[in-house]
């Protein structure tokens, strides 16, 4: 059995803790205090803890707040889960989202599904999209827009995401980032930010270390494997040089273009040049830009996988 000073200093601690936390405390956090399932019990039955979720209590005398039902909702959805849309807009301070509604993804499936209201279901939500927003999981400004794009009003998602660039939480280039790696065809919102993106992108010319990334972002979502990047290629009557990215099996290489539309005359002859001689080695090159891979992406996803099956 415990001591009870011992069980008095673990109540103090997760208290001070619970402080930092809304108001509440995990089953977990007890036990790792040294608590055990029937100590949280009589705490229960005496009123010193109070259940508010699955796994989830509350120190009686807390505040009841919005973020407190939201954290708890987080919790009680399990590893994984965050607050989402609506809640997420407004944890992240976008205008217009007001701090009442109560939205949470989970990562689908049985064994952690929580059916509580305002509980969604998500198959893709990486850890790396999560972040802490006021000591609670929250999905990232990119996965929040995007998420927007698919359960708001079209006009209200465009203000969302145009309010998100001006408070600088985030740029173009990570929302297309987030596009590529998560808008699947069918997804929710992918169609809607695509077309709100597409329109911020033409004037847009990006480091080739961005459209590169993008490039690859694209290929991942896809599941197609990744090429090998920034190799040395060959010609048979010249030396070619450096190329962005080759799948050398299948004599494809990818050549991602940062420019602007309208090149020099020299820079255009240049690349033909290169071209010819890729051709002339046996190589096949794709060429795409950066608003091409946000406002098309599947026919560059098309000409990859053409080609790779071709070669195989």
């Amino acid at each position: 059995m415990s001591h009870p000073l011992g069980i008095i200093s673990a109540m103090e601690t997760m208290r001070r803790l619970a402080e930092q936390q809304h108001g509440l405390i995990s089953r977990e956090q007890a036990l790792a205090q040294g608590m055990n399932s029937n100590q949280i019990g009589a705490r229960l039955r005496r009123g010193t803890l109070e259940r508010l979720a699955r796994n989830v209590y509350r120190m009686p005398g807390s505040v009841r707040t919005w973020e407190q039902r939201l954290l708890a909702t987080v919790w009680a959805a399990g590893v994984g889960a965050a607050a989402s849309r609506r809640s997420a807009a407004a944890l992240w301070r976008l205008p217009g989202f007001r701090r009442d509604v109560i939205e949470v993804t989970q990562a689908r499936g049985p064994s952690t599904r929580y059916p509580g209201p305002g509980v969604h279901d998500s198959r893709f939500l990486p850890g790396h999209q999560i972040r802490t927003v006021e000591a609670i999981p929250t999905t990232c400004v990119e996965r929040t827009v995007l998420d927007l794009c698919g359960f708001v009003h079209p006009q209200r998602s465009e203000r969302a995401l145009d309010n998100a660039l001006a408070m600088d939480l985030t740029t173009v280039q990570q929302l297309a980032l987030m596009l590529a790696e998560t808008g699947a065809r069918g997804r929710p919102g992918t169609a809607r930010l695509r077309e709100l993106l597409a329109v911020r992108t033409d004037d847009y010319v990006p480091p080739a270390s961005e459209l590169e990334a993008l490039v690859l972002a694209v290929l991942d979502g896809a599941n197609i494997p990744r090429p090998e990047r920034q190799q040395w290629v060959g010609g048979t009557t010249a030396p070619v040089g450096r190329v962005d990215f080759v799948y050398r099996k299948a004599r494809v290489v990818i050549e991602a273009d940062s420019r602007r539309y309208h090149w020099a005359w020299l820079d255009v002859q240049a690349d033909h040049r290169r071209d010819l001689l890729l051709n002339a080695a046996g190589w096949t090159i794709i060429r795409v830009n950066w608003h091409q891979l946000i406002a098309e992406p599947e026919l560059f996803i098309a000409a990859v996988k053409g080609f790779r099956r071709a070669a195989a």
